[in-house]
């Protein structure tokens, strides 16, 4: 009976779960992550596993623990809550039946719907092991030609981009190889005579009681809470306001287009009753700015953009050998997680300081050195985590945190950071308000609240410090990070919600001779509409203005109509959206995330006075091929020329056409 009242209510409050279209699920994800970013992330690896469990549903009933922490949308806290609700009651039948886990809302099955089962236990561990291969061609282009094209000592290359990707996976052996080529880079001559001017492959092996696992090739690391080494996506700052918390991923391939941020080598993990131990060693060339100093060759910075169009930038390809190696050691008894990490690089040139008095406190010389140690503690409604980390210059660096349920309508998140000055680390990459693992102290707080039904709210706040200088200040300085958000769902059909950001910060401002720090603040406000029209149809529409403020005031708009269309004869849907935006200076941009081709996005920064119009599309030729293609417009009203130095295009208008081919077999 108890299980019965938990169905009927669960189908009542969650109505409207069904009519959403589960592939479209993920974008509606990556928007959150993309948008939040505010740059360009690497998600390929993310959206690459929510593809496999949309196609490989994981089985609720099953050993399903490591599947959920994959999929990236549950803390620890809650993937426990589901254990012990089996525990108690039994095989799980239904999604609605998720509701009564404490952790769980609407809002968050509507995000797993897509990716779980509900068969027999140990249905979803076979499946999940099936081998997938998939071949993935891409090719894209600017149609106006920029100035590095038309100059004789400009771009080496054509303005197209291609990329390459076949991949196996599922099985006990597992391989691929990724290949691109950037706009501006070589083609089948030279300095690329080979081809294309990347290439990353991989070929894995794992055990058939899955207990160990080899990689040779390319490969990612991620332990702890990244302030020891953390490669690929990492979780930051979002509407998903309790997305804090980072789980321990180990050692996994790597085939995206990242130049830098990967190792190259081999790996072994190695997985035993409460406990797993991970080893890798990597040695590979990455690019680098060169200098000379008492005649000895130097480099000063990292070079990471991956482009190589120019004399200069081949010039720092592959021009620093870098050695690293490492371990990644993990304990858990029952609710309580422990684990230790270490990192150590040896490059054969030196890295030393520019001068610039900001890198006072950045690694310089040829050798550096991480340790950590990490925790985590489940409770039925709170969740402890942590990690304490040590560079071998004397630098340290800690993160805490926890996740709290006081009630059944309220969740928490709280979060501190303090990273020394000294403390650098090459591959780490943790919750911060800045890129770099150095010089930051700050507190977190997140809060959601579900106070009727139909309504949610969700907001953090972010204070930090640095006791340094930055590359835009001249002393040290403090930031803060506000974000509100009113979600209001009145049907299955129709959602609203209403966003407030606010980000205040010091800057370097000049008058006369001296500089010092002045307060700048930027504030956007937003109105969505989501409407699904019938099965076929849907709309989306956003009103959204910012306001930058310094020693004078400057102001931005935006509005944009999505119509959204899912043949339901044809394998086929579309989306065209119509743009208008109208700001002061690049200082009040807007930003709005595009829909783009699979394991791929676009967060254009919108600025000066236009219109946006673009139409991507998706076509499946069979069940195991499908193209995708987007042809994309930015009309400007207020310039004749954009962009600057070699990337320069001279009228008002810029034109994208992308085009991209999968086959699954």
């Amino acid at each position: 009976m108890r299980r019965g009242a938990l169905v009927i209510a669960g189908c009542m409050i969650l109505s409207g779960v069904s009519a959403q279209d589960p592939q479209q699920l993920p974008e509606s994800l990556i928007e959150i992550m993309a948008e939040s970013a505010e740059k360009e992330i690497n998600i390929e690896e993310l959206t690459e596993t929510w593809q496999f469990f949309l196609e490989n549903r994981i089985n609720i009933n099953s050993e399903c623990t490591e599947n959920l922490r994959q999929l990236g949308l549950l803390t620890e806290f809650q993937i426990q809550s589901i254990l012990e609700f089996r525990k108690q009651n039994g095989p799980v039948y239904s999604i609605y039946e998720l509701l009564s886990v404490d952790g769980f809302d609407r809002e968050l099955l509507q995000k797993l719907e897509p990716f779980l089962a509900f068969g027999e236990s140990g249905i979803s561990v076979k499946k999940n092991r099936k081998v997938r291969r998939e071949l993935l061609l891409r090719a894209l282009r600017t149609t106006e030609k920029a100035r590095g094209y038309l100059e004789e000592n400009g771009y080496t290359g054509s303005p197209e981009k291609y990329y390459f990707r076949f991949k196996q996976t599922g099985g006990q052996v597992s391989l691929g190889i990724t290949a691109e080529k950037d706009p501006g880079e070589t083609f089948f001559r030279k300095p690329n005579q080979a081809g294309f001017d990347y290439y990353s492959m991989f070929a894995g092996y794992e055990t058939p009681n899955r207990k160990c696992r080899f990689l040779l090739g390319d490969f990612h690391v991620r332990a702890g809470q990244g302030l020891v080494i953390w490669q690929g996506f990492g979780t930051g700052k979002s509407v998903e306001v309790n997305q804090v918390y980072r789980n321990n991923q180990g050692i996994r391939p790597y085939s995206s287009t990242d130049e830098n941020n990967f190792f190259r080598g081999m790996a072994g993990e190695f997985r035993f009753r409460n406990s797993s131990l991970s080893v890798f060693y990597s040695k590979k060339k990455i690019d680098a700015n060169l200098d000379e100093q008492d005649g000895n060759l130097v480099f000063t910075s990292f070079q990471t953009s991956g482009l190589h169009r120019t004399a200069s930038e081949i010039e720092d390809k592959h021009s620093v050998m870098e050695n690293a190696g490492g371990l990644v050691y993990s304990f858990q008894k029952n609710n309580f997680s422990l684990g230790f990490s270490a990192t150590h690089a040896f490059f054969d040139i030196p890295k030393v300081s520019d001068g610039q008095p900001y890198k006072l406190f950045l690694f310089q010389g040829t050798q550096i050195t991480n340790v950590g140690a990490d925790w985590k503690w489940a409770l039925r409604k709170l969740f402890l985590f942590g990690e304490t980390a040590y560079s071998a210059d004397g630098g340290l660096a800690i993160i805490n945190g926890a996740l709290l349920k006081p009630a059944d309508q309220l969740e928490l998140s709280l979060l501190y950071r303090n990273f020394g000055k000294k403390y650098n680390s090459q591959y780490g990459q943790a919750f911060s308000g800045s890129s770099a693992i150095n010089d930051e102290q700050g507190f977190y707080v997140g809060v959601k609240f579900w106070p009727v039904a139909k309504i949610s709210l969700a907001a953090y706040h972010d204070l930090y410090h640095y006791r340094w200088l930055k590359y835009q200040t001249v002393s040290p300085s403090d930031r803060t990070e506000t974000l509100f958000q009113i979600n209001y769902a009145p049907s299955s059909i129709i959602g609203l919600y209403l966003r407030y950001f606010s980000r205040q910060k010091e800057s370097k401002a000049s008058s006369g001779q001296l500089s010092c720090n002045e307060t700048t603040c930027s504030r956007r406000f937003r109105i969505h509409l989501d409407i699904l029209l019938n099965e076929q149809w849907s709309l989306k529409n956003r009103a959204e203005f910012s306001v930058f403020e310094s020693t004078e005031k400057e102001n931005g708009m935006l509005f944009f109509q999505d119509i959204k269309y899912k043949s339901a004869w044809l394998p086929f849907s579309c989306q065209i959206r119509f743009a208008w935006f109208d700001t002061d200076s690049y200082n009040c941009r807007l930003y709005a995330y595009e829909n783009d081709m699979l394991h791929n996005y676009s967060v254009p920064a919108l600025s000066g006075r236009g219109v946006r119009t673009y139409l991507n599309g998706k076509y499946s030729l069979t069940k195991k091929a499908d193209i995708w293609f987007k042809l994309a417009r930015t009309q400007y009203f207020d310039l004749v020329s954009m962009g600057s130095g070699l990337n320069e295009i001279t009228g008002d208008r810029k034109t994208e056409v992308k085009l991209q081919f999968r086959c699954r077999f």
